[in-house]
């Protein structure tokens, strides 16, 4: 029968047999390690130096095993004001062997964060670095709207806040230092490709994302503008294949998701192959095809 000829090509990697760009990405994961163990940066100086018990790590305490599941984000521009802040930065997912590339935003957007009761200490940015989190559930409060969305894992994460309101994390910012650690700042869905759907979580775009062959594939006939769409038959595009490569891939009995999240100009420093011309065309490539 023909169907007997269908051949899902996911099946052909593993972490046996990875594909080259898994290879490389873990390689580079390996290389920002070894940088920031001796590094000075004001960011890491604060993640040394915290006494919080968190989910987020110093780079001693970064771990890179294939056999878990990673989440690379690629922040690009925080240090920028906008008033409606739009999904402008690169998500990589690593799993099994296999490389997937989403975008999205890890910048809160000021109008939700000025709409969200709980943020009253201006705009929360995640520190960079890694952090621990896990699948658990997200708008409980509706049966048409629950779906699954990474939390941090058991602590909170560590975050800076925009005190002085200007719309972006600046080096006084930092300095200041964190926060308490922070449950909120979770990992989920973000429709319609601009404005961002963030209070200071990270937002994964529905519209589109490169498979593990690199092509870009557009999830915008099927994929929701609005949480309204979800009862009819829309659904979260992107996002739920990153979530079910989640579930489907992870090994039994591992429930953790490592972040890591690094600044453009660093991630640069670190892979000049992967630098500001790569997340711009990658970005591009995305934002064509939703």
């Amino acid at each position: 029968m023909e169907k007997d000829k269908l051949h899902c090509r996911w099946g052909d990697f593993s972490l046996v047999q990875p594909t080259v760009e898994y290879q490389k990405w873990f390689e580079l994961l390996k290389r920002a390690q070894l940088k920031y163990l001796t590094s000075d940066d004001p960011v890491i100086r604060n993640l040394r130096s915290s006494t919080s018990k968190s989910d987020s790590l110093p780079p001693e305490k970064w771990t890179f095993r294939p056999f878990d599941t990673h989440l690379i984000g690629i922040r690009c521009q925080a240090e920028v004001a906008f008033e409606n802040r739009p999904n402008d930065d690169l998500f990589i997912l690593l799993i099994n062997g296999m490389v997937f590339t989403f975008w999205g935003s890890t910048d809160p957007n000021p109008k939700l964060v000025s709409a969200d009761t709980k943020q009253t200490s201006g705009s929360p940015f995640l520190s960079e670095g890694q952090h621990k989190y896990r699948f658990g559930w997200h708008k409980v409060s509706s049966k048409e709207r629950i779906y699954m969305a990474l939390r941090p894992y058991s602590q909170g994460v560590l975050v800076f806040r925009d005190r002085k309101n200007r719309n972006k994390l600046m080096m006084d910012d930092i300095q200041r230092g964190f926060d308490d650690p922070n449950m909120t700042i979770n990992i989920h869905w973000t429709p319609d490709g601009d404005p961002n759907w963030s209070a200071g979580c990270q937002v994964i775009s529905v519209e589109s994302y490169l498979d593990t062959e690199d092509s870009p594939l557009s999830c915008r006939d099927y994929c929701a503008k609005h949480d309204d769409d979800l009862s009819s038959s829309k659904t979260r595009g992107a996002y739920n294949v990153l979530s079910d490569l989640v579930v489907s891939y992870s090994a039994a009995g591992n429930d953790v998701v490592w972040y890591t999240l690094a600044r453009l100009e660093n991630f640069a420093e670190v892979a000049p192959e992967f630098g500001e011309e790569f997340i711009r065309r990658e970005l591009d490539r995305l934002k064509s095809n939703h």
